[in-house]
């Protein structure tokens, strides 16, 4: 049953941790940060292939959770980003230290591996690779 959920997911996209995104239709991107608890400030910086950062979103003050943010595709001086997929990091503060936080990512699920040995299935998502299906938080 779980190789058929799997593979119902097959050219669609998928909202699952990782630090490669792609552009949306309108060349900018959709994607959340996942608090663990309350943060004072959350800074995601979006960068290009090669790690030159491109625009750095300011979250503000927020609680813990699913943080949801869209980013323009334009840079930090507001000309048009080049082409995707863009590595996204982001931080948050609390008490005046500053932690790494997982990225949630809209990435489009490519093909599936189903094994013959019963293990669950992975799903192959463009640009993070095989993944768990439990790995999965929303699908679009």
């Amino acid at each position: 049953q779980a190789a058929s959920q799997a593979l119902n997911y097959v050219g669609k996209t998928v909202l699952i941790e990782g630090d490669t995104a792609f552009p949306n239709t309108s060349g900018g991107l959709d994607a959340s940060v996942d608090l663990g608890s309350s943060a004072s400030a959350v800074e995601v910086t979006i960068s290009d292939q090669a790690g030159n950062a491109l625009r750095t979103l300011q979250l503000g003050s927020q609680k813990a959770g699913q943080v949801d943010f869209s980013w323009d595709g334009k840079t930090d001086s507001g000309a048009a980003a080049p082409e995707g997929p863009y590595k996204i990091t982001a931080r948050a503060v609390s008490e005046g230290n500053g932690v790494a936080v997982p990225v949630l990512v809209w990435a489009p699920v490519t093909s599936v591996n189903v094994s013959s040995d019963g293990t669950d299935p992975t799903l192959n998502v463009a640009g993070l690779g095989a993944q768990p299906l439990s790995a999965v938080r929303q699908v679009g």
